[in-house]
């Protein structure tokens, strides 16, 4: 069997399709990626070929990121989804889409829950799909009609109408308790369980562990954010935070934060560009974090208390949505007391720590992932005996 896997090219949402690209490699299928070229380094690094797509161009980019740059926090996600989500990316992709289910005929199409194209194309040529919800339910069921009006758009774009039938199949990695049993585009979503261990042992010398010991606290507010003003202060107010508590701190910037904009690093944080998370979990008694949905699932799986600060998309669901577990605390007050307030409760609350605890069993209950493998499996079967 062919799977023609679709994403956008940031980490956030490529990050979450290759478990299930290794597992469908590994039940003897063959996996290509039709995404940007900014993605072939990380698609290649993995062993699967790339089919790469255009990208919008530099006038495109510009006047949506100076729409969001300008817009409130309330009109972000309409412009996001209908902007730049359903409109410049996928425009842009969706001729190399086309031509790569034209030409290399897959079986099965898989995409992330924010790449149309797709969606679009799969539609047309009577593929079969799956969508990989790579948010939370609560952010697509809040900007659902967003998220519809986006596609419909695509498809007056490409000159198709919506097509009779296309039903896809949703897979999430959320827990449904967090969902809150919500059901993502009309779809009740196949939950995946993690496929890896969710920590990873350490020697206990590793250079970014500060000596010493009081409690690990991880720090970081993912990989693309440091562009924004708002993120930057962001940045700054943790470490002036840190500075004052009795802990031992790690900060991890991306490559996107220059680390001279930080000011002072307090003697009992180190910073690094990138440590892989799973190694951190390992140390940490509390992780503060922006809410992306990458940082958001891993520390859940983890097991730990987690403080999120959100700064754009679907980062306030997620804060709320910890916070409404009893597993964590929303910060949306840019607040030194209330930061420090927030990580003292995630280190010193037992009842924290013990739904952080459970939240992590439950992912460890969900589906395995070879169910998944096997409906999309069955699901291209019928369709090559119906065709």
């Amino acid at each position: 069997m062919r799977i023609l896997f679709t994403s956008t090219p940031l980490d956030g949402h490529i990050n979450p399709l290759w478990r299930y690209a290794e597992a469908l490699r590994g039940a003897g299928h063959e996996v290509r990626f039709a995404a940007s070229e900014k993605a072939r380094a990380s698609v290649e690094k993995r062993g699967f070929a790339l089919t790469p797509v255009a990208d919008p161009s530099e006038e495109e980019s510009k006047r949506v990121w100076a729409m969001l740059d300008a817009c409130s926090a309330d009109e972000a996600p309409a412009i996001g989804i209908r902007e730049f989500f359903g409109g410049i990316l996928p425009r842009a992709a969706l001729p190399a889409v086309r031509a790569a289910i034209s030409d290399w005929a897959p079986d099965f199409v898989v995409r992330e829950s924010m790449e149309l194209a797709g969606l679009i194309a799969a539609g047309e040529a009577s593929v079969p799909s799956a969508m990989i919800s790579i948010i939370a339910g609560g952010y697509m069921v809040q900007n659902e009609d967003h998220f519809l009006a986006a596609a419909d758009q695509l498809r007056a774009h490409a000159g198709t109408s919506r097509e009779e039938g296309q039903v896809e199949t949703v897979f999430a990695d959320f827990p449904a308790s967090l969902d809150e049993g919500r059901l993502v585009l009309g779809c009740d979503p196949v939950r995946i369980a993690p496929s890896r261990p969710a920590k990873t042992p350490v020697t206990g010398d590793e250079p970014w562990l500060p000596e010493g010991e009081a409690p690990f606290v991880y720090v970081t507010f993912g990989t693309v954010s440091g562009r924004s003003d708002k993120a930057k202060a962001t940045y700054r107010l943790a470490l002036e935070v840190m500075a004052d508590l009795p802990v031992r701190g790690l900060l991890t910037t991306g490559p996107v934060m220059d680390r001279e904009l930080l000011g002072p690093i307090p003697d009992n944080v180190s910073v690094e560009t990138f440590v892989p998370q799973t190694t951190v979990f390992s140390r940490a008694q509390a992780v503060v974090h922006h809410g992306g949905s990458g940082t958001f699932l891993g520390t859940m799986a983890a097991g730990l208390p987690q403080v999120v600060v959100p700064l754009f998309a679907d980062q306030p669901q997620n804060a709320a949505s910890i916070a409404r577990a009893g597993a964590g605390v929303a910060v949306h007050d840019r607040e030194a007391d209330v930061l420090r307030a927030a990580i003292l409760r995630a280190l010193e609350e037992d009842d924290m720590r013990r739904k952080a605890a459970d939240l992590a069993e439950e992912m460890t209950a969900m589906t395995p992932m070879a169910h998944a493998v096997e409906l999309m499996e069955a699901q291209a079967q019928i369709h090559r005996a119906d065709g």
